[in-house]
């Protein structure tokens, strides 16, 4: 066998393995797009059934499904990374109780 081929699973591996690790690190990031792709989706299949139940033409229904989508994409709320100063404080509290030892933020 030719030293490319012996090398491409061990290239293979460490992408797979990088990725993996990003992944991981992303898991918020990547479950709010995730639940909010699952919802866009349902929308859109939900208005197209609905319309194409109650006899409109699939073309509406398509039309129609895809605005109600591209609506509830815009009306969703994004993602806040924002923690509210009283469970910032509260929690900072419980870490100085229960540890005996003053809180600092460069350290954290």
């Amino acid at each position: 066998m030719p030293a490319d081929q012996h090398l491409l699973p061990i290239i293979a591996g460490v992408v797979f393995f990088f990725l993996l690790v990003s992944i991981r690190r992303r898991r918020e990031a990547i479950r709010h797009r995730l639940r909010r792709a699952i919802l866009v989706e349902a929308t859109y299949f939900a208005v197209f059934y609905i319309l194409v139940q109650i006899g409109r033409t699939p073309l509406e229904g398509l039309l129609a499904g895809i605005a109600a989508a591209l609506i509830l994409n815009q009306r969703m709320p994004g993602r806040s990374r924002h923690i509210p100063a009283s469970v910032r404080r509260r929690k900072i509290a419980e870490y100085e109780l229960r540890t005996g030892k003053k809180f600092n933020p460069t350290q954290a």
